[in-house]
């Protein structure tokens, strides 16, 4: 406007050019208030003096006036929820001090979640990202009984098909010989296995409990016969069935510590889903109160967990003996078993711990690529392993829940700090996921002493090659606390290719599969019987009416059929004499015999009219199946289907 003025001679003061376009000057705002009201006069504090922004519009009485206003950020406090029992109080202790809050509400929406059960979480609300459940919903392939046996057959099988070998780690070299009881084909195969084994003693199990609960030895077959036919017309009365059951071979010559039975109790945990990072806790020892006899009943003597010590009458005398460190076991095997075995020293933290590590790392391949994981999921697994005579670890299960009782000194040391140490780690790598940053090295405190260089392992591919890696190149790296080891680190291009799989697998519980019970052969033949005792046809309705129950077959009118409600599309073309028809116009008078979408054939009826089909159905005939129907020589078609 100056310009196009002066060139036409037009000389302007430049301060009537300020007044009528002042220059605003350019503000931050963080928060902007339109402010209209022409009664009360702004007076802008001194602070936000150099806010006001003038408007060239402006008029006397509406004024436009503009104020920044800061917001100060407000941060929500972190909620958990936590069920009761099992281990509730340490997780509640390590919480509140990293400054969460309990809600008591096992409903309310909060961030952190820690139950006993996968049943106890409603995967429905589940943010993937925004919250955390120490369950992933169908960890049943790995901690049910059957789910497990499933899981390593099945990655045996699949190993042999890809690489034409077994693994280097099979599952025969430490997983105990086990059949499905309940299953016609298995069951058999044990009864041979049985005649063939030398101690002649089994175990049987079910297979979706613990603590002991429903686990008795097999020393006679006829028994266990006997009670297996029990269970199998019991099944009978039941529409769904028995849940099915397990027989495993026995190890009948365990280790023994001072004549005592004992097992060892590790940890797997999974500290992230996505990617998967999966470490190894070495656990502690878990003895029995009684000295081993093979032949003694008591299951106090075979069977080592708490739940069944407890109830040994001088358990309170004892049970400082019943659970042992890491530490006390090294130091037994060095003073008795070393020189005799020609064992090296430190047997168990070095050879033992590489040897449990690989089998927990062989279990985890056979599952990983069929869990239903997300961001945000992680879970602490208990394995038991049991040691045979020849020193040769064998995994017997895996729980989900494991024991979390501190009433042994062993115990007070152990689990709390496994707890804390364990819920640490799965918030920092769930921090990093997020951010999409590596997992390792971890940025929490290193605390650790010289004994811990013999367990750290690394191991990230999914083929076993047979090649040990040097632990001490990754103590700097990893960053560890006191006592994990990596068991697994899956990679990026892993994790690409197995991120598609995870997200359409479903969020739900995997359910264990129900065999029906083995029966006999139906007797078809009805020659010689009454007609009383003969069975009986039902004649169902094809409309909404009620069922036509013990029609006797006079009439071949009671085998016709009205027009059937399915699309024309679907209907096949038949012709009758001169005239075509089609399927959805087939005449009804009466009922219609039905018996497992079994149909009756094709015949030439008495009338004389002949029916030929364009293209011939898949039929199945129903005189030996019904001897009621032996006497009825012509039939008319009343269903048909065409199988492409």
């Amino acid at each position: 406007m100056s310009s196009s003025l002066g060139s036409r001679g037009v000389k302007l003061d430049p301060a009537i050019l300020t007044k009528v376009h002042p220059a605003p000057t350019p503000v931050k705002f963080t928060r902007i208030i339109c402010d209209r009201s022409a009664e009360k006069k702004y007076q802008p504090d001194d602070k936000n003096k150099r806010n006001l922004l003038g408007n060239p519009n402006d008029g006397p009485v509406h004024a436009v006036r503009w104020n920044k206003s800061i917001r100060t950020p407000t941060t929500q406090p972190k909620t958990y929820y936590v069920s009761g029992g099992n281990g509730a109080a340490m997780v509640e202790a390590v919480l509140n001090r990293l400054g969460w809050v309990r809600c008591l509400d096992k409903d309310s929406a909060v961030q952190f979640r820690w139950v006993q059960c996968h049943q106890q979480i409603h995967y429905a609300d589940f943010k993937e990202g925004l919250h955390l459940v120490n369950h992933i919903p169908n960890c049943g392939i790995l901690t049910n009984k059957l789910g497990l046996l499933l899981s390593l057959r099945d990655y045996e099988r699949r190993y042999q098909l890809r690489y034409g070998r077994a693994p280097a780690v099979s599952m025969h070299d430490f997983f105990p010989e086990t059949y499905i009881a309940d299953d016609p084909v298995e069951r058999d195969a044990f009864y041979a296995a049985y005649e063939s084994s030398e101690t002649k003693v089994w175990i049987s199990k079910p297979i979706a409990m613990n603590q002991g609960k429903g686990i008795f030895l097999v020393r006679d077959i006829n028994v266990f016969k006997t009670a297996l036919e029990d269970r199998d017309n019991e099944a009978k009365t039941l529409s769904i069935g028995l849940p099915p059951r397990l027989i495993q071979k026995y190890i009948a010559h365990p280790l023994l510590v001072n004549g005592h039975k004992f097992d060892i109790r590790c940890y797997a945990l999974i500290a992230n889903a996505m990617p998967y990072l999966v470490l190894y806790h070495p656990g502690y020892v878990r003895l029995s109160a009684h000295s081993y006899h093979l032949r003694d009943d008591n299951l106090q003597t075979h069977l080592t967990n708490q739940y069944i010590q407890k109830k040994s009458p001088n358990y309170a005398q004892v049970k400082n003996e019943t659970v042992w460190t890491i530490d006390q076991l090294n130091d037994y095997i060095n003073r008795y078993y070393r020189v005799s075995k020609c064992l090296p020293f430190d047997w168990v933290k070095t050879v033992l711990q590489y040897r449990i590590r690989r089998i927990i790392h062989r279990t985890f391949l056979a599952v990983k690529n069929r869990l239903a994981t997300r961001l945000g999921m992680f879970q602490l697994y208990g394995l038991d392993f049991l040691l045979d005579d020849q020193f040769q670890p064998w995994l017997l299960e895996v729980n989900s829940n494991p024991a979390m009782a501190t009433n042994c000194d062993a115990l007070k040391s152990v689990l709390p700090d496994l707890v804390e140490k364990s819920i640490q780690i799965v918030l920092e790598c769930f921090e990093k996921a997020q951010q999409g940053k590596p997992l390792l090295p971890m940025n929490g405190p290193l605390d650790r002493n010289s004994s811990s260089h013999s367990f750290e392992l690394e191991i990230t591919d999914d083929v076993d090659t047979g090649e040990k890696t040097d632990p001490s190149k990754l103590l700097d790296r990893l960053r560890l606390p006191e006592g994990f080891v990596l068991i697994y680190k899956e990679s990026d291009a892993a994790f690409r290719a197995r991120w598609p799989m995870a997200q359409s697998t479903p969020l739900r519980g995997w359910v264990a599969p129900r065999f029906k019970p083995p029966v006999s052969p139906p007797n078809r033949s009805c020659t010689g019987t009454p007609r009383s005792a003969r069975p009986e046809i039902s004649g169902q309705d094809a409309g909404k009416r009620n069922v036509a129950k013990n029609l006797d077959c006079v009439s071949v009118n009671q085998l016709s059929l009205r027009r059937l409600r399915s699309s024309s599309k679907a209907a096949q073309s038949f012709q009758l004499g001169e005239h075509i028809i089609r399927n959805s116009l087939l005449r009804r008078e009466s009922s219609l015999i039905t018996h497992q979408k079994k149909v009756l054939p094709p015949k030439v009826d008495q009338v004389g009219r002949q029916i030929t089909l364009c293209k011939p159905p898949r039929v199945s005939y129903l005189n030996s199946e019904y001897p009621q129907l032996a006497c009825i020589r012509t039939f008319t078609i009343v269903y048909a289907e065409v199988f492409h």
